[in-house]
């Protein structure tokens, strides 16, 4: 068949839909259901991928973030400050957390959340694919029985009539082996999601929790806590204040009171 007569074939196809409305939900009410509930699914699995896909890059973000800030801590002190072993420490625990603890995280979450969801975004297309055969068919199912009747209508020869028969009947049989295919696989489909999501939300919550204690780890590691504030036994409080005397000190220099 040409080009151009594909063409034809889909615009008919098209205005047949637009004058009649979806074909599906007069000719096969049950197969339109289970067509909109896959829908539904498509949408949310979608969602989900592209979701889960970007949680793993803010996490990713966040490692980096936090290695380039402690970098420019430790540049901004440039070993002046009395804490410097707290900002090497620091530095050293971020480098820790983005090179390896991040890389551990990633490598499992890929295995054991990203791919099982990937996987089972990829039969979508499939899905897609048949259930646009599908509802092709049944406007053309619907079209050559209406040019049938017109033939007899018409002609009234017997012999139209035996080889148009044989046409419809070709075609409903391809439409039913797709109808059937679709009201079979979509529920099934439907159904398995709960087999890939239940595990991979509990790996997530599992693995957020291990990359979390290991970041804590790295740094109570690196970093001595009682005595990253210059003394131990330092409160909020304390803390606090001496942070707003030191702002208080950089505001009454002359330089910040020029009007210029």
């Amino acid at each position: 068949m040409s080009t151009w007569q594909n063409l034809k074939k889909n615009v008919s196809r098209a205005s047949a839909n637009v004058v009649g409305g979806d074909p599906l939900i007069s000719s096969a009410p049950e197969l339109s259901e289970q067509i909109q509930r896959y829908e539904n699914l498509k949408k949310k699995a979608d969602r989900l991928f592209t979701e889960t896909k970007n949680f793993l890059e803010s996490i990713r973000v966040l490692a980096k973030a936090q290695k380039e800030l402690s970098i420019n801590v430790s540049k901004m002190a440039d070993g002046t400050a009395n804490n410097q072993r707290e900002y090497t420490g620091f530095r050293q625990a971020s480098a820790d957390i983005s090179d390896t603890i991040f890389a551990q995280f990633e490598e499992a979450y890929n295995e054991m959340v990203l791919t099982p969801v990937e996987r089972y975004c990829s039969f979508l297309p499939e899905f897609d694919t048949i259930i646009s055969k599908t509802k092709k068919r049944l406007v053309d199912l619907e079209r050559a029985k209406k040019e049938h009747q017109k033939a007899q209508e018409k002609f009234g020869d017997p012999n139209i009539a035996s080889q148009a028969d044989g046409s419809i009947e070709y075609a409903e049989n391809v439409y039913e082996t797709l109808k059937q295919s679709l009201l079979t696989e979509i529920p099934k489909l439907i159904n398995a999601r709960i087999y890939v999501i239940e595990p991979s939300f509990k790996a997530l919550v599992k693995l957020q929790l291990e990359f979390f204690k290991n970041s804590i780890d790295a740094m109570s590691h690196n970093i001595d806590t009682r005595t990253a504030y210059g003394h131990s036994g330092t409160s909020d409080t304390e803390i606090d204040n001496k942070m707003n005397n030191i702002m208080q000190q950089i505001r009454d220099l002359t330089v910040c009171k020029l009007n210029l």
